[in-house]
């Protein structure tokens, strides 16, 4: 399988893609490769073993593209998985992204589509080294105006995220988990947070897993 992936690699940057790099990891066999509407140009890579829903980031893409919201600021996205959400921020004028992912095939995949996708732009990409993946590749003081996640919701991610988040920043986080959104409306009345659901179906009609995952905008509450 490996073989096969160096192989399919080896075409796409031949091919039609970039100049091998030293700084980029060819080991991982290539799943397939996508077109999508929201990318300036060219298509996304996908690893084998990374996680692929572009319908669940679907409204946030729109919110990048058509809203701006990543525009002229510091983006940290967790469970970056291709680096797709990662991209679209770039090629829509984010100031710099940090990606982070607890699956080292995914670190090497956003990379590689990083590289081919905006190569006049940084991105870093971390490896996280605990199961959770939420804030353990984040440094300590590192803040950003916008967190973009798919990562569970527990104490220690509603603690993190306000301890890195500027003042007037935000979390959208993707969520398939009803019990993730009760978690959130508890949130908003006990701890003071700002949660909307931007979503336009009715919660009632919604059973887990909800599909597509459903996008909700956190905000900490002012210090």
């Amino acid at each position: 399988m490996r073989s096969i992936g160096f192989a399919l690699l080896i075409f796409f940057i031949c091919g039609c893609r970039t100049e091998y790099r030293e700084d980029l990891d060819y080991s991982y066999a290539v799943e397939q490769s996508w077109q999508i509407e929201e990318l300036n140009f060219g298509e996304i890579v996908q690893f084998e073993s990374v996680q692929w829903h572009p319908d669940d980031s679907h409204k946030l893409r729109t919110l990048i593209v058509d809203d701006k919201i990543a525009a002229g600021r510091d983006v940290l996205e967790l469970g970056t998985g291709t680096g797709l959400v990662s991209v679209v921020c770039l090629q829509n004028d984010a100031d710099m992204v940090v990606a982070i992912d607890t699956n080292p095939a995914a670190v090497a995949c956003a990379k590689y589509n990083a590289a081919t996708l905006v190569p006049e732009s940084k991105l870093d990409v971390r490896l996280a080294w605990s199961s959770s993946g939420d804030f353990d590749a984040v440094e300590a003081g590192e803040k950003f105006d916008l967190v973009l996640a798919t990562v569970e919701v527990s104490d220690d991610f509603t603690h993190s995220l306000a301890e890195h988040l500027n003042p007037g920043g935000k979390c959208l986080l993707l969520t398939k988990s009803l019990a993730t959104v009760a978690r959130l409306k508890g949130l908003q009345s006990e701890d003071g947070f700002a949660v909307v659901l931007l979503d336009d179906r009715p919660m009632e009609s919604l059973v887990d897993p909800i599909l597509p995952g459903i996008l909700i905008e956190i905000k900490p509450p002012l210090k």
